[in-house]
């Protein structure tokens, strides 16, 4: 339970730093693209010699306003087609019509439709390119920017960015692994003063108990049976099964691996079913079986006959009168599955994610007509769990159902 305690605050940490790691680079790299794209419209506007409202202050300082000495840029003009005409261009390199017509090219791929105003961001070869379509005489205008500069700019800040991001990461994991066992100590310190206290307590309640049962027992036979003594009885031998299941829940908590071996599934579904029939009959319900024979999982032997067990005898204690227990055990592709159902009118509003606490029972009154404390589907979790499967419990049409799946 430490260790696993221990790792879940490390995952919940890590996961959180990582959460926020990732806003941040999201937001730095998402703002400067933006504030770089606001450039980028404002250099296009300029060329074409138009005039953009506001932004310039802060694009600027991420990239100048382009003016012939200082950018790459081409004038093209086109037809309908897309089909290249004159051009003009302020670059360092002057371009070949091959170099035109595949920028041409590569712009239509983007904006099939020759939509107008649109800006377009796409790649040439080795250089990046924003370009812009407007409307000129009977033809149009592309204008072409070349900011292969400034997109590598941005490439590196990304990489830069998510670098440092995992380089943080790593350090945290490494200085919250060091300082886990430190941060739950309370927690653990708590979780074994708890186990000590149940352990120390079930040794100190057995005496008293024992002594009232054996008082109770020696009135009965002095004065006969009756009532009082009767239910002097009744209440020590609940309150020592209380003691047990107590004790086997704080031991079924513990961190321990079960040493997993080959289990005859069927054999031990069969033997519950068989030991609670006369104890579901007598309760004046009935019990079906749908085991299938030789069904094998890695489990452990006498854990996985308690958690059929817990099963049934909550079923039997549940069960609607003159309702029927099923119990079923079936192989579900790689893993084996056993499903325990009763009939249960009374169920529909009852909340079947609690089932597994503590204490819990859906008579929140704990009205002692239904014996139980809300420890055994606890401990059948617990020992699920530790053999490595998963237990639930659903609700539909009048009957609820409890599902153990093991490998």
């Amino acid at each position: 339970m430490i260790g696993k305690l221990r790792r879940q605050f490390i995952f919940s940490a890590t996961a959180a730093l990582l959460v926020v790691l990732i806003t941040l680079i999201g937001i730095i790299n998402g703002a400067m693209a933006s504030v770089v794209g606001i450039g980028l419209n404002e250099s296009l506007a300029r060329i074409e010699g138009r005039q953009t409202p506001g932004h310039s202050l802060l694009s600027s300082k991420i990239l100048p306003v382009v003016s012939p000495d200082a950018r790459n840029y081409y004038t093209i003009a086109l037809d309908s087609t897309y089909t290249v005409g004159d051009w003009d261009s302020h670059s360092v390199n002057t371009p070949t019509r091959d170099d035109i017509q595949a920028i041409a090219a590569a712009f239509r791929i983007h904006n099939p439709q020759m939509t107008t105003g649109k800006t377009v961001h796409m790649r040439v070869g080795s250089a990046q390119y924003a370009a812009q379509l407007s409307a000129s005489g009977t033809g149009f205008q592309l204008t072409v920017l070349d900011y292969t500069e400034e997109f590598s700019w941005q490439m590196r800040l990304l990489w830069v960015s998510i670098g440092i991001g995992l380089l943080s990461l790593l350090v945290f994991l490494a200085v919250i692994s060091l300082l886990s066992s430190r941060a739950i100590e309370p927690t653990v310190r708590t979780m074994e003063n708890q186990k000590r206290f149940i352990t120390n307590a079930s040794h100190e309640l057995k005496t008293p108990v024992a002594i009232i049962s054996a008082d109770a027992e020696v009135l009965e036979a002095v004065n006969g049976e009756n009532e009082w003594t009767e239910s002097i009885l009744n209440q020590s031998r609940r309150l020592n099964e209380l003691i047990s299941a107590l004790v086997q829940l704080t031991k079924a908590s513990e961190d321990e691996r079960f040493a997993l071996c080959d289990v005859d599934c069927s054999s031990i579904a069969k033997e519950a079913a068989d030991s609670y029939r006369p104890v579901i009959e007598r309760r004046g319900k009935h019990l079906l079986d749908d085991i299938e024979p030789n069904i094998h999982a890695q489990a452990e032997p006498k854990a996985l006959l308690e958690v059929v067990n817990i099963l049934l005898d909550n079923a039997s204690k549940y069960c609607d009168d003159d309702g029927v227990v099923t119990i079923g055990l079936h192989r579900q592709g790689r893993r084996v599955q056993l499903v325990v159902a009763n009939d249960y009118a009374a169920g529909e509003h009852v909340d079947y994610t609690r089932f597994f606490e503590r204490f819990y029972r859906a008579d929140e009154s704990h009205n002692s007509s239904k014996e139980g404390f809300g420890i055994g589907l606890a401990m059948a979790r617990e020992l699920t769990r530790r053999m490595h499967g998963d237990i639930s419990a659903s609700w539909e049409q009048g009957r609820i159902e409890f599902i153990v799946t093991v490998r």
